[in-house]
Parts: structure tokens; C-alpha cells; sequence
């Protein structure tokens, strides 16, 4: 059986990076839980207000997102951990649930 891996997906396998957060503000931004997103330069250049803007979007899903630029980003829910996988999951059917998320 052969399965094709996703860029995300081997970027997740592959340690993280900014990648993840990258997909995060992407995701969250499409979501419309965050007003932006943003590409691997302004991650670069702008690691710090860039990732805090994406932490800040899980928090509105309750979920709470370290991001880190070199390793996997870290989330958890109630206090548990959970994947990455996971996250994404909620953020989608949060989105399709409702109630709307207020900025």
C-alpha cells in the first residue's frame, strides 16, 4: 500500500519548522479566526508578532498553540496535549459548528 504524504504532512514528520506555523495562519486565516496569513519571509523576518498572531487564533478556538520556529509546534486542549492533526481537526468543525468566533 502506498501512500503519498502531503506537504504538510512531511513537514510535520520532517520536525516541524515554521512550515507548520505557516499552515496554521493559513488554515486560521481561512477559517477567518485570524485577519492574515502568512508566507515563509514575513515567518522569517517576523517570527515573533507573526507567530503570537497564530497562537492567538487557537486561543479564540480554546486551544493553546506554542509555536515554535525549529522544532514542532506544541498544542493543547484543556490542558492535554494533542496533535497537530487534531487541532486542525477542531478548527474545521469549529467552523462548521459555529457559533461564530468573535475577534
Amino acid at each position: 500500500m502506498n501512500k503519498e504524504l502531503s506537504i504538510i504532512e512531511l513537514d510535520s514528520i520532517s520536525g516541524g519548522t515554521s512550515g507548520q506555523t505557516r499552515s496554521d495562519s493559513k488554515l486560521l486565516h481561512k477559517l477567518g479566526i485570524i485577519d492574515e496569513d502568512f508566507n515563509d519571509f514575513e515567518l522569517l523576518f517576523k517570527w515573533e508578532s507573526s507567530s503570537a498572531k497564530v497562537d492567538s487564533g487557537w486561543a479564540k478556538l480554546g486551544i493553546t498553540c506554542v509555536t515554535c520556529y525549529d522544532f514542532d509546534n506544541q498544542y493543547f486542549y484543556k490542558g492535554k496535549p494533542i496533535s497537530w492533526n487534531k487541532a486542525q481537526e477542531m478548527a474545521r468543525m469549529s467552523a462548521v459548528k459555529g457559533p461564530q468566533i468573535k475577534h
